[in-house]
């Protein structure tokens, strides 16, 4: 199948606005397409396995927190965790001591963060602020300075230390790219890579995850798995994810996208695969969560392209992972939840850390928990 792709080299635009949930793109007409036989991978024939037989052991932390909020990413990275929301950024010592939630230096709170990772090389936590702001902080969470972007994007990955890879989202409809490669000192791009398409789009949470020298790319209401080559700063489509037409994408919205009423229709009816969620890489497997007409799980084998299908994590948990690190995948749970989950009798557990910390919380606790589900360094 031929995947379409595309370079380009046009002005830098940025564009002041706030991000909603739902954003409409505009096609791109002067796009140059370059065609890549790309490798179409049965994603409904995956092989279906017992998600445990990958787990070699969990490690378990309580994060103590007052609020009750919803994080969707974090990153472990020393003696700390990160956990981003659409509102703010935490930072906790793994110990559970919530050391800051972070603020902007100007407005006193963080406005709308869209991403967040650690630069080692700088040992300080970058955080992509509204679309223009690179607000950089130390380990533990004090505030550095700001870098205004020449453009505007919604997520960021670093490249080795001297470059960063952004998804631009549908900010600036006057860009014809999705995705842009950039300098590190002055972010001047250096290329960007596939073309926008007229449709409905939402601000995903997993874009980027990373695989040795690789990063590998999925963009909303797209069914191709796109490849960053570190060495070469190139991105090309690595593998097209056939669900015998079931997978929501572009090609199936109209040009001036849905109305409320349909898009909530589309939302709500579950007739199609509408994304992915918790997409990481570990141990050379992709992991993700599918989103509408089933819940359930797959993995790619990044070496031989088999992929697998399980119906739930760990003790029949279904939550999306909201992140990665090393060899385990990270899983954050509000405590009121974990322990309604576990008071199940269909959920019991064989792993002694979750027992123990069963053990030792209270139904009255506020906080968060941590699960790092640590997988085999040979899955197969």
């Amino acid at each position: 199948m031929n995947i379409d792709t595309s370079l380009f080299n046009c002005k830098n635009m940025r564009i002041n606005t706030f991000i909603t949930l739902i954003f409409f793109l505009i096609s791109c007409n002067n796009a140059k397409d370059y065609n890549y036989n790309v490798e179409e991978l049965d994603m409904i024939g995956s092989k279906e396995i017992a998600f445990d037989e990958w787990v070699t052991s969990v490690e378990c932390f309580q994060l103590i927190e007052s609020g009750t909020k919803s994080y969707w990413k974090i990153i472990e990275y020393d003696d700390f965790f990160y956990l981003y929301s659409f509102f703010d950024v935490s930072v906790f010592k793994k110990s559970g001591e919530h050391i800051r939630t972070i603020t902007n230096h100007i407005r006193g709170v963080l406005f709308m963060p869209n991403d967040m990772f650690v630069n080692e090389e700088e040992q300080q936590l970058w955080i992509l602020e509204q679309t223009d702001n690179i607000n950089k902080y130390s380990l533990d969470g004090q505030f550095i300075e700001q870098r205004k972007l020449p453009f505007n994007a919604v997520k960021v990955a670093p490249i080795g230390t001297e470059h960063f890879l952004f998804f631009e989202g549908v900010i600036d409809k006057t860009t014809p790219a999705f995705l842009r490669i950039v300098s590190g000192v002055d972010f001047l791009t250096n290329a960007e890579f596939v073309p926008k398409h007229p449709i409905n789009n939402t601000i995903p949470i997993s874009t980027f995850t990373y695989n040795n020298d690789e990063i590998f790319i999925y963009l909303p209401y797209n069914d191709t798995i796109y490849v960053c080559d570190k060495s070469n700063l190139n991105v090309t489509p690595k593998w097209h994810l056939n669900f015998s037409g079931d997978f929501l994408t572009y090609h199936d919205i109209p040009e001036g996208g849905y109305s409320e009423q349909k898009f909530a229709e589309i939302m709500n009816d579950n007739k199609k695969y509408r994304g992915l969620q918790g997409v990481y890489c570990i141990n050379n497997y992709i992991f993700m969560r599918l989103e509408g007409k089933e819940n359930s799980f797959r993995a790619i084998d990044i070496t031989n392209s088999k992929t697998y299908r399980f119906n739930t994590l760990i003790d029949n948990i279904k939550t999306a992972p909201q992140g990665n690190s090393n060899n385990g995948l990270l899983v954050v749970m509000n405590i009121q939840d974990f322990i309604r989950h576990y008071s199940n009798p269909g959920n019991s557990t064989k792993y002694e850390s979750i027992n123990e910390l069963l053990s030792n919380v209270k139904e009255y606790d506020i906080g968060l928990i941590v699960l790092k589900i640590k997988m085999k360094e040979d899955l197969l």
